[in-house]
């Protein structure tokens, strides 16, 4: 079962900044429950008091899933105060689902290395 550790995880991002898409996150280390590193992306946004964190749905699986942390109080914002949250949460949207895609094709990658070659 493939892992995403977290200098995977800081390549996916790395690649997803590439294309001009800046986003307030970083990867932090997080040990599985066999003690692995899965790692774990996390998201600050700016225009609200909250983080959000990003990691696969269960080890090894594909999808994956956003956490938005509770926040300690409300929130009262302007109307553009809340554009600007969306255009946040949107960038988070396409990270995550970024994600997802990188995670597929590290899985179809892992598959066809552990397949035996066709013996001549």
């Amino acid at each position: 079962m493939p892992y995403r550790t977290q200098a995977l995880l800081q390549d996916w991002m790395d690649q997803f900044r590439a294309d001009g898409r800046e986003i307030h996150g970083h990867v932090a280390l997080q040990d599985g429950s066999d003690g692995r590193d899965t790692g774990l992306v996390i998201v600050r946004l700016v225009n609200a008091t909250t983080e959000m964190f990003m990691q696969p749905v269960a080890p090894g699986e594909q999808r994956w899933e956003i956490t938005l942390q509770a926040r300690p109080h409300d929130s009262v914002i302007t109307p553009d105060q809340l554009d600007e949250l969306s255009v946040e949460l949107q960038l988070a949207a396409d990270l995550c689902r970024f994600l997802q895609e990188k995670s597929a094709e590290h899985d179809r990658e892992a598959a066809r290395e552990r397949r035996p070659s066709g013996g001549s």
